[in-house]
């Protein structure tokens, strides 16, 4: 889903020079007793068939929603009236205003869906991406099909989609389901207003709106259009038309906010005063700004990171002043790769022990030869239910010759054997030198085993096997 943002493009090109797509969004942990702007992935649902739960504004009639779970948070929706197509469900892409009571849950105030896109599939492009009016769409193990089979949908079936738009023409599709063939809608931001207006670099949209004055479009707004779509001119000729609101005008422009998704337009030189989007939503960094699970430099495009901070207000544009950014992607690799499989698009490290899938999304340099044997860095997720590894991001990494480093979360703990375990492997951690980001020194095993827990972030370092598993000697846990 694309939230509106009235962005000028004099004042876009004075911040950033060029204003790039949004993504998949969820709540993180903002602290305070406010309000809070949340934009995210639905993860799950509860439905109660006795209560009318969340309103829907389109003469919905079936169970409400009383619930929601958006990043690990549970929102009551009960007391909401929301603008949407239909009622709440997994994996859709959803904007809310949420308050928090005394017992630490959120009631929501206000909330919004709109999907990215729907109309006539064209046809399946590779496995898990087709082309959908003009763009590319890519799903993988967090999409949610709703009523139809987890496969590229056919051509020339009617879908709708909702999910997060890249800045080439791509959408990541958290949410697939039918649509049944009536009109086409498109939410995207405006890239072109010369001759023609034009969504998403790829969407050319004809005004047939009576109650829309497309001559006073800026560039980089973000627009719902609905009417019929022509795959021969990649065209929708619109009959309705409407701007979006952004995280700010669904309350009172004072709340905390929370996003989570990926970085675009981030320029090369990331620095503490740099402006980029996540999600969609402006992002500006300060002095003050704290960065776990990576470096400031490892905010690239393509990065998978959950910002929290104020909803700050400049010259009409709803920016999130980064108090805290972590890495929503918390697996790191640097080292020498053994193998790369083009046909299966995959990655071996440490004699077999660790593969990484690359997939549509992820962000690969365009300097990075896979068919040599270089050192890389790689971020990387577990794919949802398996241990398969699906990568983010990967750039070369230079000084990995000597080195190799790994960055996982702990899954299980052996306080006798004075073991972890991690990506099933079981660790010891007799002979390595341990430490804590936060404490000086090296740590005893004993302390050391105090203060992990499941879930902690433990980076291994240690010497390169060729094919085989690092002879470690280091062992830090990631705050």
């Amino acid at each position: 889903m694309r939230t509106g943002m009235v962005i000028g493009l004099a004042l876009l090109a004075a911040i950033l020079g060029a204003c790039n797509g949004g993504g998949q969004m969820a709540g993180g942990g903002t602290g305070g007793t406010g309000m809070v702007a949340v934009r995210g992935q639905v993860a799950s649902t509860e439905t109660n068939t006795t209560v009318a739960g969340v309103k829907a504004l389109a003469g919905v009639t079936e169970p409400g929603v009383n619930t929601i779970e958006i990043n690990g948070i549970t929102y009551d929706m009960s007391a909401v009236d929301y603008d949407g197509t239909r009622s709440i469900e997994a994996g859709m892409v959803v904007t809310l205003v949420a308050g928090t009571n005394a017992n630490g849950t959120r009631t929501a105030e206000s909330a919004f869906y709109m999907g990215e896109l729907t109309g006539p599939v064209k046809g399946a492009l590779a496995t898990n991406v087709f082309e959908m009016m003009g763009h590319t769409v890519f799903w993988d193990d967090r999409t949610q099909f709703s009523g139809m089979p987890k496969d590229n949908p056919s051509a020339g079936v009617w879908v709708e989609i909702s999910g997060f738009s890249m800045d080439d023409g791509r959408i990541h599709a958290t949410y697939v389901t039918y649509a049944d063939g009536t009109a086409a809608e498109a939410v995207g931001y405006v890239t072109s207003t010369a001759g023609a207006l034009v969504l998403n670099k790829v969407l050319t949209v004809e005004d047939q709106d009576p109650d829309f004055d497309s001559a006073n479009v800026r560039q980089y707004q973000v627009l719902k259009v609905r009417g019929t779509y022509s795959e021969a001119t990649r065209t929708i000729v619109a009959t309705e038309i409407q701007t979006l609101p952004n995280m700010g005008d669904l309350g009172n422009g004072d709340e905390e906010a929370e996003v989570e998704g990926l970085v675009t337009g981030a320029p090369a030189l990331v620095t503490t005063s740099s402006t980029f989007f996540v999600a969609g939503q402006p992002v500006r960094l300060t002095p003050s700004t704290e960065v776990s699970g990576g470096l400031l430099g490892d905010i690239a495009n393509g990065a998978h990171v959950e910002v929290e901070g104020p909803l700050v207000q400049t010259d009409g544009v709803y920016y999130i002043d980064a108090e805290e950014i972590e890495f929503a992607d918390a697996i790191e690799i640097e080292a020498r790769f053994d193998d790369y499989d083009p046909a299966t698009r995959t990655l071996s490290f440490f004699g077999g022990w660790i593969t990484v899938q690359l997939v549509d999304g992820t962000q690969v340099s365009t300097s990075l030869d896979l068919d040599r044997d270089v050192c890389v860095d790689v971020r990387a997720r577990k794919a949802n239910g398996t241990a398969e590894l699906v990568a983010s991001q990967v750039k070369p990494e230079s000084g990995c010759g000597s080195e190799a480093e790994l960055q996982v979360p702990v899954e299980a703990i052996d306080r006798d054997r004075l073991t972890f375990t991690m990506l099933g492997r079981e660790i010891s951690t007799s002979g390595l030198d341990l430490k804590d980001e936060d404490k000086p020194g090296n740590l005893s095993r004993s302390d050391f085993f105090d203060l992990l827990k499941v879930g902690d972030l433990v980076s291994l370092e240690g010497s390169p096997v060729p094919n085989g598993i690092p002879s470690w000697h280091e062992a830090e846990i990631e705050r």
